[in-house]
C-alpha cells in the first residue's frame, strides 16, 4: 500500500473509530435499556396477573367456605354439590375464564369439576395429556396438588391450545387449597397478551436502533470524507520529499552500491536523509568483514558502529560463534580420534593384563603428548592394593615392582575416593621427568580411577610439564572408562582359563588313578558337573560383559534397571549429571528423575514398550538432585534370558544441551505419541546436537 494511502487510511480511520465507537456505545447503551424495560414490563404484567388470579380465586374460594358453613348448619347433604354447580357457571375476562376444582389426593388428584370440560367430573387426572407443565413436563394436577398441599396454594406454568385455535400458548394458573373439604380450587389465564406486549416494545426497540445506526453512518461518511480531502494534501507533501529516500533504500535492499543523498531539509525527513548516509557508510563496513570472515580470517578486529548496531554486533558473535565452533569441533574430532586408536589397541590385547597395560600406555601417552605415564593395577588376595602393570619413562628405580596399598599416596587414595585427582602443584620429592638435559618437576599431574560396573580395576597416572586441558581430563576419563572394562573381560578370561586347565589337570590325575577312584565315580561326575556349571556361569558372565560393551561402545551415560524399574547399575557420567552419587541411586526406583513436564501418558507409553520386549526412544526431561533439570535422547534396551523373558532393562542416552532444540524434538516426538506439548523457554543452552554427557551446564535425563 502507498504511503498517500496509508496516511489517508490512518486519518480516516482517527476520525472513524471514535465516531464508530461512540455509536456503538450508544447503541449498547440504548439496547441494555431497552432489555431492562422489557423484563421490568414482563414481570409487572406477569405481578398483576398473578394478583388478579388470585382475587378471582379468593372469591370462589369464599363461595365454597359459605357453603360448608351452610352444610353445617342445616341438614342438606347436597349443598357442596350446589357450590359446585355454582362455580362453573361463574365466568369473568369476557367470558373466557372460569374455574375447576379437584381434590388433594397424590400422586393424582380426581376432578370435581370443571366448567368447561364437565366429562373430566370423578375423573382420576393420571393422562398423559395432562403432562404440560412448562419446567419439566410433568402432571400439571400432580404438580398443583404437591405444591398446595405444601404451601396453601399454588402458581403453576404450563402450556396449551387456546380454545377455538390449534396454536399452543403458555398459561399460568392460580390454586388454593381449601383444607376442610380437601378441595383445591383453581382458575388459569393465557400470557399470549403479555407476549404481544413485549414483542412490540421489541419492535420499537428495533425502530430506535436503527434510526441511531443510520445517524451515525451519516455523521461518520461526513468526518470521513473530510479526513480524506485533509489527508491527501498532506500526504502529497511528503511522499515527494521522501521518494529520493526510498528509492536509495529500494536500491540498498537489492544489494547494489549507494552513494550519499544530499539534503538541505532540517526537519525529520533530513534526518532520515543523515541515518540513510551512515547506513551506507556501515554497510561497506559490513561487507568487507564479511568477506574476510569468508575467506577464513577469523582473527579480523571489528567495532561495531554504537553499542545499538545490531547487525555489527551480530557478526562479530558470528565470527565469535564461528571461532568457537572450529575449536568444539577440532577437540571433538582429536576425542574421537584418540578413542578409536585406543580402542583399536583395547580389541587387539583382550589376552593379557601385562601386555594390554603396556599397550594401552604407550598409546595414550604419545597421543596427549605427556612426558611421563604409569598404570597400576588392583591385586593381591584381598584385591586391596595397586600393583604397577606398565611404566612410560618413569624412574626404574621408584617405580618397577612397586605396589601401593589402598589409602597411601595419590593412587592409593584416587582408589578410595573413586575421583580423578588433578594436581597443578606437584610436590617436589614426588617425581622428576628426566630428559637428556636433566631433570625437573612436571607442572601438573593427573590421576583417574579405571571403573567398571562400580568396581575399582586400577587407576591411571599421567605427568606433564603442561596443564591438562577439560576435553583432555575428560577424553582421560572416558579412556579410564573403556580400559577398565577391558581389564574386567580380560581378568574374567585368564580366571576361565586357569579353571579350565585345574580342570584339564584334574581330568589326568582322575584317569592315572581310575581303579582306586572308581567307588568314588559318583562324587566325581558331582564335581564335572560343578565344574560344567560353573564354565557356563563363566560364559554367561562374558555375555553379560559383552552386552554391556556394546551398548557403552554406542552410548555414553548408561544404567541398569529390574523389571519393575529399581535401579541395578549406573555409570559415573549418569552421577555427575543427575549430581547424584552412586549409593544414593543403586536400589532406588527410576522415577527419582522424573520431571513434572512430562506427561504422564509418555511414561505409560514408555513402560507399555519395553514390558512388551520392544526397544523404546524418546527426547525426555530429567530433574537432577538439585532441582534442576536436562534432556536427553533415550535408548531402552529390554534383556531376554534364554527363553525370551525380559530379565532386567539396560539405558544409554545422548544428552541434549540445547534446550529449544530439546523441545522442538521432543515436541515432535509429542506429535507422533498424541502426549501434550511444551514451549521453548528463555535463558535456553546454547550448545547444538549431542554432547555425550560433557557439556557445560550438564543435563541429563533417565526415563523412569
Amino acid at each position: 500500500m502507498k504511503l498517500k494511502l496509508q496516511i489517508a487510511l490512518m486519518i480516516s480511520l482517527a476520525l472513524l473509530v471514535p465516531a464508530t465507537l461512540i455509536g456503538s456505545l450508544a447503541i449498547y447503551k440504548i439496547n441494555s435499556t431497552a432489555q431492562a424495560d422489557m423484563e421490568q414490563y414482563r414481570s409487572e404484567e406477569f405481578s398483576k396477573l398473578k394478583l388478579y388470579l388470585k382475587h378471582i380465586t379468593d372469591i370462589a374460594y369464599g363461595v365454597v367456605e359459605t357453603q360448608h358453613q351452610l352444610t353445617k348448619d342445616t341438614t342438606q347433604e347436597n349443598t357442596m354439590e350446589e357450590a359446585l354447580i355454582q362455580l362453573s357457571k361463574i365466568r369473568f375476562d369476557k367470558g373466557e375464564g372460569y374455574f375447576w376444582v379437584t381434590d388433594n389426593k397424590l400422586p393424582h388428584p380426581t376432578m370435581l369439576m370443571h366448567a368447561e370440560k364437565a366429562n373430566l367430573k370423578g375423573q382420576v387426572l393420571s393422562d398423559a395429556k395432562h403432562n404440560v407443565e412448562k419446567e419439566k413436563g410433568r402432571n400439571i394436577y400432580q404438580v398443583r396438588s404437591e405444591l398446595a398441599n405444601a404451601n396453601g396454594d399454588a402458581y403453576v406454568e404450563y402450556t396449551m391450545k387456546k380454545p377455538g385455535s390449534e396454536e399452543v400458548i403458555n398459561k399460568i394458573s392460580y390454586s388454593r387449597l381449601y383444607k376442610p373439604l380437601g378441595w383445591i380450587i383453581s382458575t388459569g389465564f393465557y400470557t399470549d397478551q403479555i407476549d404481544a406486549a413485549v414483542a412490540k416494545k421489541k419492535e420499537e426497540l428495533t425502530g430506535q436502533i436503527r434510526n441511531t445506526i443510520i445517524t451515525i453512518i451519516t455523521i461518520g461518511v461526513v468526518i470521513l470524507a473530510i479526513g480524506l480531502s485533509v489527508s491527501f494534501y498532506f500526504s502529497t507533501k511528503l511522499t515527494d520529499a521522501i521518494v529520493l529516500i526510498k528509492e536509495k533504500l529500494k536500491e540498498l535492499a537489492q544489494g547494489k552500491q549507494v552513494d550519499h543523498v544530499n539534503s538541505l531539509r532540517k526537519d525529520e525527513v533530513g534526518d532520515m536523509t543523515a541515518s540513510l548516509n551512515s547506513l551506507v557508510d556501515g554497510l561497506k563496513q559490513y561487507t568487507s568483514f564479511a568477506k574476510e570472515i569468508g575467506q577464513g580470517n577469523l582473527d579480523l578486529a571489528f567495532q561495531p558502529l554504537s553499542k545499538e548496531d545490531i547487525l555489527g554486533t551480530e557478526l562479530v558473535e558470528m565470527r565469535d560463534n564461528l571461532k568457537s565452533a572450529e575449536t568444539e569441533k577440532n577437540m571433538r574430532d582429536w576425542a574421537n580420534e584418540g578413542l578409536a586408536k585406543l580402542g583399536e589397541v583395547l580389541r587387539r590385547n583382550n589376552t593379557n593384563t601385562k601386555t594390554l597395560a603396556d599397550e594401552v600406555l604407550k598409546e595414550l601417552v604419545k597421543y596427549l603428548k605427556v612426558n611421563q605415564g604409569a598404570l597400576f593395577i588392583v591385586s593381591g588376595q584381598q584385591k586391596d592394593s595397586l600393583e604397577l602393570a606398565a611404566a612410560y619413562a618413569y624412574e626404574k628405580r621408584k617405580f618397577i615392582n612397586r605396589t601401593i596399598d589402598f589409602g597411601d599416596g595419590l593412587a592409593g587414595q584416587c582408589v578410595l575416593e573413586r575421583n580423578t585427582i588433578h594436581l597443578r602443584e606437584v610436590p617436589e620429592n614426588y617425581i622428576r621427568i628426566t630428559s637428556g638435559l636433566g631433570q625437573a618437576l612436571p607442572r601438573t599431574i593427573i590421576l583417574v580411577p579405571l571403573m567398571h560396573n562400580d568396581t575399582v580395576y586400577g587407576v591411571l597416572e599421567m605427568a606433564s610439564f603442561r596443564v591438562f586441558a577439560d576435553h583432555e581430563i575428560t577424553f582421560i576419563e572416558k579412556v579410564a572408562e573403556s580400559i577398565a572394562s577391558t581389564i574386567s573381560t580380560v581378568q574374567v578370561n585368564e580366571n576361565t582359563k586357569t579353571l579350565l586347565e585345574q580342570s584339564q589337570q584334574m581330568s589326568e590325575e582322575l584317569k592315572a588313578q581310575e581303579e582306586e577312584m572308581r567307588q568314588n565315580m559318583e562324587e566325581l561326575s558331582a564335581t564335572q558337573e560343578q565344574m560344567a556349571r560353573q564354565i557356563e556361569e563363566n560364559r554367561q558372565m562374558q555375555d553379560d560383559l559383552q552386552v554391556r560393551e556394546n551398548v557403552f561402545a554406542l552410548t555414553t551415560i548408561l544404567s541398569e534397571a529390574d523389571i519393575h524399574g529399581n535401579i541395578l547399575l549406573v555409570n559415573d557420567k549418569l552421577c555427575e549429571v543427575s549430581k547424584y552419587t552412586r549409593g544414593e541411586l543403586i536400589g532406588k526406583p527410576h522415577n527419582i528423575f522424573r520431571h513434572a513436564d512430562m506427561p504422564k501418558e509418555l511414561f505409560r507409553i514408555f513402560w507399555e514398550t519395553i514390558k512388551s520386549g520392544n526397544v523404546f526412544k524418546g527426547i525426555v526431561k530429567n530433574k537432577a538432585k538439585d532441582g534442576s533439570h536436562y534432556w536427553v535422547d533415550a535408548t531402552i534396551v529390554p534383556v531376554k534370558n534364554e527363553n525370551g523373558i525380559v530379565t532386567k532393562y539396560i539405558g544409554a542416552r545422548y544428552h541434549l544441551t540445547n534446550e529449544n532444540l530439546a523441545i522442538e524434538l521432543y515436541n515432535q516426538q509429542a506429535i507422533k505419541m498424541n502426549v501434550p506439548l511444551l514451549h521453548a523457554t528463555t535463558g535456553a543452552a546454547q550448545g547444538k546436537g549431542y554432547n555425550n554427557g560433557h557439556a557445560h551446564g550438564k543435563t541429563e535425563l533417565h526415563l523412569s
